[in-house]
Protein backbone atom coordinates (compact mmCIF):
# COMPACT_ATOMS: atom_id res chain seq x y z
CA UNK A 1 0.00 0.00 0.00
CA UNK A 2 1.48 3.45 -0.89
CA UNK A 3 2.53 5.89 1.78
CA UNK A 4 1.61 9.57 1.71
CA UNK A 5 4.20 12.05 2.94
CA UNK A 6 3.03 15.64 3.47
CA UNK A 7 5.44 18.54 2.82
CA UNK A 8 4.29 21.64 4.66
CA UNK A 9 5.92 24.76 3.16
CA UNK A 10 6.18 27.83 5.34
CA UNK A 11 7.24 30.74 3.08
CA UNK A 12 10.03 29.27 0.92
CA UNK A 13 11.10 26.54 3.34
CA UNK A 14 9.60 23.09 2.64
CA UNK A 15 9.51 21.06 5.82
CA UNK A 16 8.94 17.33 5.37
CA UNK A 17 6.71 15.96 8.07
CA UNK A 18 4.19 13.17 8.52
CA UNK A 19 0.53 13.53 7.57
CA UNK A 20 -0.71 13.06 11.12
CA UNK A 21 1.74 15.66 12.46
CA UNK A 22 1.37 18.21 9.67
CA UNK A 23 -0.85 20.59 11.59
CA UNK A 24 1.09 20.35 14.82
CA UNK A 25 2.46 23.73 15.94
CA UNK A 26 5.38 24.44 18.18
CA UNK A 27 4.38 24.60 21.82
CA UNK A 28 4.34 28.15 23.16
CA UNK A 29 5.57 28.65 26.71
CA UNK A 30 5.29 31.42 29.30
CA UNK A 31 7.68 31.62 32.23
CA UNK A 32 5.84 32.79 35.39
CA UNK A 33 8.31 34.36 37.82
CA UNK A 34 7.71 35.06 41.50
CA UNK A 35 8.49 38.70 42.37
CA UNK A 36 6.91 38.68 45.83
CA UNK A 37 8.74 40.30 48.72
CA UNK A 38 10.15 36.98 49.92
CA UNK A 39 12.39 36.82 46.83
CA UNK A 40 14.71 39.25 48.65
CA UNK A 41 15.61 36.33 50.91
CA UNK A 42 19.22 35.20 50.52
CA UNK A 43 21.00 31.97 49.63
CA UNK A 44 24.71 31.97 50.50
CA UNK A 45 24.64 35.77 50.73
CA UNK A 46 22.89 36.38 47.39
CA UNK A 47 19.23 37.44 47.03
CA UNK A 48 17.00 34.80 45.45
CA UNK A 49 15.78 37.31 42.85
CA UNK A 50 19.40 37.99 41.78
CA UNK A 51 20.01 34.24 41.44
CA UNK A 52 16.84 33.83 39.38
CA UNK A 53 17.80 36.74 37.11
CA UNK A 54 21.23 35.24 36.43
CA UNK A 55 19.90 31.70 35.86
CA UNK A 56 17.13 32.87 33.53
CA UNK A 57 19.60 34.94 31.53
CA UNK A 58 21.79 31.87 31.03
CA UNK A 59 18.75 29.76 30.14
CA UNK A 60 17.62 32.18 27.43
CA UNK A 61 20.99 31.85 25.71
CA UNK A 62 20.82 28.05 25.71
CA UNK A 63 17.29 27.40 24.42
CA UNK A 64 16.66 26.68 20.72
CA UNK A 65 16.27 29.89 18.75
CA UNK A 66 12.85 28.93 17.41
CA UNK A 67 11.29 28.15 20.80
CA UNK A 68 8.47 30.59 21.55
CA UNK A 69 8.79 31.93 25.10
CA UNK A 70 7.02 34.71 27.04
CA UNK A 71 7.14 36.18 30.56
CA UNK A 72 4.53 36.75 33.28
CA UNK A 73 5.48 38.28 36.65
CA UNK A 74 3.54 38.68 39.88
CA UNK A 75 4.18 40.88 42.91
CA UNK A 76 6.56 43.26 41.14
CA UNK A 77 4.57 46.51 41.32
CA UNK A 78 2.55 46.82 44.52
CA UNK A 79 2.49 45.52 48.08
CA UNK A 80 -0.54 43.58 49.31
CA UNK A 81 -2.27 43.39 45.91
CA UNK A 82 -3.50 39.99 44.72
CA UNK A 83 -4.15 41.41 41.23
CA UNK A 84 -0.54 42.47 40.71
CA UNK A 85 -0.01 40.08 37.80
CA UNK A 86 1.38 41.23 34.46
CA UNK A 87 2.35 39.44 31.24
CA UNK A 88 5.36 41.54 30.29
CA UNK A 89 6.39 39.65 27.13
CA UNK A 90 4.04 37.71 24.89
CA UNK A 91 5.24 34.23 23.78
CA UNK A 92 6.92 35.45 20.59
CA UNK A 93 10.44 34.26 21.35
CA UNK A 94 11.87 37.76 21.99
CA UNK A 95 14.71 36.68 24.29
CA UNK A 96 16.20 40.18 24.56
CA UNK A 97 12.90 41.59 25.82
CA UNK A 98 12.55 38.79 28.38
CA UNK A 99 16.11 39.25 29.63
CA UNK A 100 15.63 43.01 29.95
CA UNK A 101 12.33 42.69 31.83
CA UNK A 102 13.71 40.05 34.21
CA UNK A 103 16.73 42.21 35.00
CA UNK A 104 14.46 45.11 36.05
CA UNK A 105 12.31 43.18 38.52
CA UNK A 106 12.17 44.53 42.08
CA UNK A 107 10.14 42.19 44.34
CA UNK A 108 7.42 43.92 46.37
CA UNK A 109 4.11 42.12 46.75
CA UNK A 110 2.10 39.04 47.61
CA UNK A 111 2.16 35.54 46.03
CA UNK A 112 -0.85 35.06 43.71
CA UNK A 113 0.94 32.20 41.95
CA UNK A 114 -2.25 30.31 40.98
CA UNK A 115 -3.92 33.34 39.36
CA UNK A 116 -0.62 34.12 37.63
CA UNK A 117 -0.61 30.64 36.08
CA UNK A 118 -4.22 31.21 34.99
CA UNK A 119 -3.30 34.58 33.46
CA UNK A 120 -0.40 33.01 31.56
CA UNK A 121 -2.66 30.19 30.33
CA UNK A 122 -5.16 32.73 29.04
CA UNK A 123 -2.41 34.70 27.30
CA UNK A 124 -1.45 31.43 25.57
CA UNK A 125 -5.10 30.84 24.50
CA UNK A 126 -4.92 27.50 26.26
CA UNK A 127 -8.52 26.59 25.38
CA UNK A 128 -7.61 26.78 21.66
CA UNK A 129 -3.94 25.82 21.40
CA UNK A 130 -1.26 23.70 23.03
CA UNK A 131 0.24 25.71 25.89
CA UNK A 132 2.91 25.30 28.56
CA UNK A 133 3.55 27.36 31.70
CA UNK A 134 6.72 27.18 33.82
CA UNK A 135 6.23 28.57 37.34
CA UNK A 136 9.19 29.51 39.54
CA UNK A 137 8.03 30.38 43.08
CA UNK A 138 9.63 30.56 46.50
CA UNK A 139 6.58 30.71 48.77
CA UNK A 140 3.08 29.69 49.71
CA UNK A 141 0.02 30.83 47.76
CA UNK A 142 -1.38 33.95 49.49
CA UNK A 143 -4.37 34.80 47.30
CA UNK A 144 -6.16 31.84 45.68
CA UNK A 145 -7.68 29.50 48.29
CA UNK A 146 -7.47 26.32 46.20
CA UNK A 147 -4.59 25.90 43.70
CA UNK A 148 -5.55 22.24 43.11
CA UNK A 149 -9.09 23.10 42.02
CA UNK A 150 -7.80 25.84 39.71
CA UNK A 151 -5.31 23.40 38.16
CA UNK A 152 -8.07 20.87 37.49
CA UNK A 153 -10.13 23.53 35.68
CA UNK A 154 -7.13 24.45 33.54
CA UNK A 155 -6.57 20.80 32.66
CA UNK A 156 -10.25 20.21 31.82
CA UNK A 157 -10.63 23.32 29.65
CA UNK A 158 -7.25 23.28 27.92
CA UNK A 159 -6.52 21.73 24.54
CA UNK A 160 -3.13 20.47 25.76
CA UNK A 161 -2.18 22.51 28.81
CA UNK A 162 0.80 21.74 31.05
CA UNK A 163 2.17 23.58 34.09
CA UNK A 164 5.69 22.73 35.24
CA UNK A 165 6.45 24.05 38.74
CA UNK A 166 9.80 24.73 40.42
CA UNK A 167 9.85 25.40 44.15
CA UNK A 168 12.90 27.62 44.75
CA UNK A 169 14.33 27.33 48.27
CA UNK A 170 10.94 26.30 49.69
CA UNK A 171 10.72 24.44 53.01
CA UNK A 172 7.05 25.03 53.93
CA UNK A 173 5.23 21.69 53.48
CA UNK A 174 1.93 23.37 52.59
CA UNK A 175 3.60 25.46 49.90
CA UNK A 176 5.33 22.40 48.46
CA UNK A 177 2.02 20.50 48.40
CA UNK A 178 0.33 23.37 46.55
CA UNK A 179 3.07 23.51 43.94
CA UNK A 180 3.09 19.76 43.44
CA UNK A 181 -0.68 19.76 42.97
CA UNK A 182 -0.50 22.53 40.36
CA UNK A 183 1.97 20.47 38.36
CA UNK A 184 0.45 17.01 38.75
CA UNK A 185 -3.13 18.08 38.00
CA UNK A 186 -1.96 19.43 34.63
CA UNK A 187 0.45 16.62 33.79
CA UNK A 188 3.51 18.76 34.45
CA UNK A 189 6.77 18.23 36.31
CA UNK A 190 7.31 19.34 39.91
CA UNK A 191 10.88 20.04 40.95
CA UNK A 192 12.61 21.76 43.85
CA UNK A 193 15.82 23.77 43.77
CA UNK A 194 17.83 24.80 46.81
CA UNK A 195 20.50 26.94 45.12
CA UNK A 196 21.60 28.53 41.85
CA UNK A 197 22.99 25.32 40.37
CA UNK A 198 19.86 23.29 41.07
CA UNK A 199 17.62 26.08 39.75
CA UNK A 200 19.59 26.17 36.50
CA UNK A 201 19.39 22.38 36.15
CA UNK A 202 15.64 22.16 36.83
CA UNK A 203 14.80 25.11 34.59
CA UNK A 204 16.75 23.53 31.75
CA UNK A 205 14.92 20.25 32.29
CA UNK A 206 11.40 21.67 32.14
CA UNK A 207 12.10 24.30 29.46
CA UNK A 208 13.46 21.94 26.79
CA UNK A 209 10.77 21.58 24.09
CA UNK A 210 9.42 18.11 23.42
CA UNK A 211 10.23 16.76 19.96
CA UNK A 212 7.24 16.41 17.68
CA UNK A 213 6.27 12.80 16.92
CA UNK A 214 6.80 11.59 13.39
CA UNK A 215 4.23 9.29 11.85
CA UNK A 216 3.08 8.21 8.43
CA UNK A 217 -0.29 6.97 7.24
CA UNK A 218 -1.10 4.45 4.54
CA UNK A 219 -3.94 5.29 2.15
CA UNK A 220 -5.60 3.10 -0.50
CA UNK A 221 -5.44 4.07 -4.22
CA UNK A 222 -8.04 6.62 -5.35
CA UNK A 223 -8.85 10.31 -4.99
CA UNK A 224 -8.09 12.12 -1.76
CA UNK A 225 -7.84 15.57 -0.27
CA UNK A 226 -5.59 16.86 2.50
CA UNK A 227 -6.12 20.02 4.54
CA UNK A 228 -3.99 21.73 7.19
CA UNK A 229 -4.86 24.55 9.62
CA UNK A 230 -2.25 26.45 11.59
CA UNK A 231 -3.62 26.90 15.11
CA UNK A 232 -1.61 30.04 15.80
CA UNK A 233 -3.58 32.18 13.33
CA UNK A 234 -6.19 29.91 11.69
CA UNK A 235 -4.46 29.96 8.27
CA UNK A 236 -5.55 27.03 6.07
CA UNK A 237 -4.37 25.24 2.95
CA UNK A 238 -5.78 22.23 1.11
CA UNK A 239 -4.95 20.11 -1.92
CA UNK A 240 -6.83 17.43 -3.88
CA UNK A 241 -4.76 14.61 -5.39
CA UNK A 242 -4.90 11.05 -6.75
CA UNK A 243 -3.14 8.08 -5.15
CA UNK A 244 -1.83 5.80 -7.93
CA UNK A 245 -0.02 3.08 -6.00
CA UNK A 246 3.36 4.76 -5.46
CA UNK A 247 4.77 6.71 -2.53
CA UNK A 248 4.18 10.42 -3.08
CA UNK A 249 4.64 13.84 -1.49
CA UNK A 250 1.95 16.52 -1.32
CA UNK A 251 3.05 20.08 -0.60
CA UNK A 252 0.76 22.55 1.16
CA UNK A 253 1.78 26.20 1.26
CA UNK A 254 0.67 28.39 4.15
CA UNK A 255 1.15 32.18 4.23
CA UNK A 256 3.92 33.45 6.50
CA UNK A 257 3.03 33.32 10.18
CA UNK A 258 2.03 36.78 11.36
CA UNK A 259 3.69 38.19 14.47
CA UNK A 260 1.63 37.88 17.64
CA UNK A 261 -0.40 40.94 18.67
CA UNK A 262 -3.23 41.75 21.07
CA UNK A 263 -5.60 44.64 21.83
CA UNK A 264 -7.34 45.47 25.09
CA UNK A 265 -9.97 48.22 24.89
CA UNK A 266 -13.65 48.92 25.62
CA UNK A 267 -16.19 47.19 23.36
CA UNK A 268 -17.94 50.51 22.68
CA UNK A 269 -17.60 54.26 23.25
CA UNK A 270 -19.54 57.46 22.42
CA UNK A 271 -18.96 59.00 18.98
CA UNK A 272 -16.20 61.60 18.98
CA UNK A 273 -14.75 60.53 22.33
CA UNK A 274 -11.38 58.90 23.04
CA UNK A 275 -10.56 55.39 24.27
CA UNK A 276 -7.50 53.92 25.92
CA UNK A 277 -6.00 50.93 24.08
CA UNK A 278 -3.45 48.56 25.60
CA UNK A 279 -1.57 46.71 22.88
CA UNK A 280 1.15 44.13 22.37
CA UNK A 281 2.93 43.42 19.11
CA UNK A 282 6.03 44.30 17.06
CA UNK A 283 5.57 48.04 17.76
CA UNK A 284 7.71 50.60 15.94
CA UNK A 285 5.75 52.37 13.21
CA UNK A 286 2.76 49.98 13.42
CA UNK A 287 -0.60 51.59 14.02
CA UNK A 288 -3.88 50.91 15.82
CA UNK A 289 -6.99 51.85 13.83
CA UNK A 290 -10.76 51.96 14.02
CA UNK A 291 -12.16 51.03 10.62
CA UNK A 292 -15.39 49.91 9.03
CA UNK A 293 -15.58 46.08 8.77
CA UNK A 294 -14.33 44.66 5.47
CA UNK A 295 -12.40 47.71 4.26
CA UNK A 296 -8.74 47.49 3.23
CA UNK A 297 -6.25 47.65 6.14
CA UNK A 298 -4.93 51.02 4.89
CA UNK A 299 -8.43 52.51 5.15
CA UNK A 300 -9.54 53.66 8.56
CA UNK A 301 -11.73 56.19 10.30
CA UNK A 302 -9.13 57.01 12.98
CA UNK A 303 -5.59 55.82 13.75
CA UNK A 304 -2.74 56.19 16.23
CA UNK A 305 0.87 54.98 15.95
CA UNK A 306 2.27 52.52 18.47
CA UNK A 307 5.45 54.61 18.51
CA UNK A 308 3.45 57.40 20.16
CA UNK A 309 2.35 55.16 23.04
CA UNK A 310 3.16 55.67 26.69
CA UNK A 311 4.60 52.21 27.22
CA UNK A 312 2.07 49.93 25.56
CA UNK A 313 -0.92 52.19 26.14
CA UNK A 314 -2.21 54.80 23.68
CA UNK A 315 -5.26 57.03 23.29
CA UNK A 316 -7.30 56.65 20.11
CA UNK A 317 -9.99 58.98 18.74
CA UNK A 318 -13.41 57.39 18.25
CA UNK A 319 -15.10 58.14 14.88
CA UNK A 320 -17.87 60.73 14.93
CA UNK A 321 -20.25 58.56 12.89
CA UNK A 322 -22.11 55.97 15.02
CA UNK A 323 -22.16 52.32 13.91
CA UNK A 324 -20.28 49.02 13.91
CA UNK A 325 -16.51 49.12 13.39
CA UNK A 326 -13.35 47.06 13.93
CA UNK A 327 -10.46 47.90 16.22
CA UNK A 328 -7.31 46.71 14.41
CA UNK A 329 -3.56 46.26 14.88
CA UNK A 330 -2.01 46.92 11.43
CA UNK A 331 1.62 46.06 10.69
CA UNK A 332 3.40 49.03 9.09
CA UNK A 333 6.01 46.96 7.23
CA UNK A 334 3.17 45.35 5.28
CA UNK A 335 -0.04 47.46 5.36
CA UNK A 336 -2.03 44.50 4.04
CA UNK A 337 -1.53 42.68 7.34
CA UNK A 338 -4.01 43.00 10.16
CA UNK A 339 -2.29 41.16 13.01
CA UNK A 340 -5.40 41.14 15.22
CA UNK A 341 -8.82 42.79 15.33
CA UNK A 342 -11.92 42.94 17.50
CA UNK A 343 -15.46 44.36 17.04
CA UNK A 344 -16.07 47.90 18.25
CA UNK A 345 -19.31 49.89 18.43
CA UNK A 346 -19.50 53.68 18.15
CA UNK A 347 -22.49 54.84 20.18
CA UNK A 348 -24.68 57.81 19.14
CA UNK A 349 -24.31 61.06 21.08
CA UNK A 350 -26.53 64.12 21.46
CA UNK A 351 -26.18 67.69 22.66
CA UNK A 352 -28.32 70.65 23.80
CA UNK A 353 -27.87 74.42 24.14
CA UNK A 354 -29.47 76.92 26.52
CA UNK A 355 -28.98 80.69 25.99
CA UNK A 356 -30.77 84.04 25.80
CA UNK A 357 -31.92 85.38 22.41
CA UNK A 358 -31.79 88.02 21.04
CA UNK A 359 -28.23 89.04 21.86
CA UNK A 360 -26.62 92.48 21.43
CA UNK A 361 -24.12 92.76 18.56
CA UNK A 362 -20.49 92.76 19.67
CA UNK A 363 -21.32 91.49 23.13
CA UNK A 364 -20.81 88.15 24.84
CA UNK A 365 -23.30 85.26 24.84
CA UNK A 366 -23.38 82.93 27.84
CA UNK A 367 -24.28 79.37 26.76
CA UNK A 368 -25.07 76.34 28.93
CA UNK A 369 -24.34 73.16 26.97
CA UNK A 370 -24.77 69.40 27.24
CA UNK A 371 -22.82 67.00 25.00
CA UNK A 372 -19.75 64.73 24.66
CA UNK A 373 -17.52 67.45 26.10
CA UNK A 374 -14.34 66.74 24.11
CA UNK A 375 -11.83 69.58 24.48
CA UNK A 376 -11.77 70.20 20.71
CA UNK A 377 -15.57 70.38 20.39
CA UNK A 378 -16.79 73.96 20.15
CA UNK A 379 -19.80 76.23 20.50
CA UNK A 380 -20.03 78.41 17.37
CA UNK A 381 -22.20 81.13 15.87
CA UNK A 382 -22.60 80.64 12.11
CA UNK A 383 -24.65 81.69 9.12
CA UNK A 384 -27.79 79.50 8.85
CA UNK A 385 -27.30 76.52 6.51
CA UNK A 386 -23.50 76.79 6.37
CA UNK A 387 -21.05 73.88 6.84
CA UNK A 388 -20.08 72.80 10.40
CA UNK A 389 -16.54 73.93 9.50
CA UNK A 390 -17.70 77.52 8.92
CA UNK A 391 -18.45 79.90 11.78
CA UNK A 392 -18.38 83.61 12.45
CA UNK A 393 -17.27 83.25 16.08
CA UNK A 394 -16.63 80.22 18.31
CA UNK A 395 -15.19 79.02 21.63
CA UNK A 396 -13.77 75.58 22.39
CA UNK A 397 -15.45 73.42 25.01
CA UNK A 398 -12.04 73.24 26.72
CA UNK A 399 -12.56 76.88 27.76
CA UNK A 400 -15.79 76.10 29.61
CA UNK A 401 -16.35 76.60 33.31
CA UNK A 402 -18.30 73.47 34.12
CA UNK A 403 -20.94 73.27 31.39
CA UNK A 404 -21.00 77.01 30.69
CA UNK A 405 -19.03 78.78 27.96
CA UNK A 406 -18.96 82.35 26.70
CA UNK A 407 -19.03 83.09 22.96
CA UNK A 408 -18.41 86.43 21.24
CA UNK A 409 -21.51 87.74 19.46
CA UNK A 410 -20.97 88.88 15.82
CA UNK A 411 -20.77 92.66 15.32
CA UNK A 412 -23.27 92.62 12.43
CA UNK A 413 -26.93 92.29 13.45
CA UNK A 414 -29.05 89.62 11.78
CA UNK A 415 -30.21 86.02 11.95
CA UNK A 416 -27.61 83.41 12.93
CA UNK A 417 -27.39 79.85 14.22
CA UNK A 418 -25.84 78.79 17.53
CA UNK A 419 -24.27 75.31 17.28
CA UNK A 420 -22.60 72.56 19.27
CA UNK A 421 -20.04 71.15 16.78
CA UNK A 422 -18.29 67.86 17.44
CA UNK A 423 -14.62 67.73 16.44
CA UNK A 424 -12.87 64.75 14.90
CA UNK A 425 -12.07 63.41 11.47
CA UNK A 426 -15.50 64.61 10.28
CA UNK A 427 -17.11 67.50 12.14
CA UNK A 428 -20.80 67.15 12.96
CA UNK A 429 -23.35 69.61 14.31
CA UNK A 430 -24.94 67.82 17.28
CA UNK A 431 -27.28 70.64 18.31
CA UNK A 432 -28.31 74.00 16.84
CA UNK A 433 -30.80 76.79 17.52
CA UNK A 434 -31.62 80.14 15.87
CA UNK A 435 -29.99 83.23 17.36
CA UNK A 436 -31.05 86.83 16.66
CA UNK A 437 -28.32 89.46 16.91
CA UNK A 438 -29.72 92.98 17.46
CA UNK A 439 -28.05 96.39 17.27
Amino acid sequence: MPHLLLALALTTLAVLTALAAAAQERSRTILVLDASGSMWGQIDGTAKIAIAQQVIGDLLRSLPEDQLLGLTVYGARRKGDCTDIETLVQPTGDRAAIAEMVSRIKPRGKTPMTDAVIAAAEALKYTEERATVILVSDGIETCNPDPCAAARVLEENGVDFTAHVIGFAVSDETALAQMQCLAEETGGLFRTAANAGELAQTLQEVAEPEPAPERSQSLPPGKARVEVMRLADGARAEEAFSIDGADMTVTLVLPPLLPAASLEAPDSAPAGSQIEVTWSGPGGEDFITIAEPGVHPTQRATAAYTADSAGHVLRLDVPTKPGSYELRYVQASNPDRILTSRPFVVEPVSASLAFDSPAPAGGTLRVTWEGPGADADFIGIAEPGSSPNLRVTFTYIAHSEGNVVEVDVPTRPGSYELRYVQSGNQRRTLASAPLEVIP
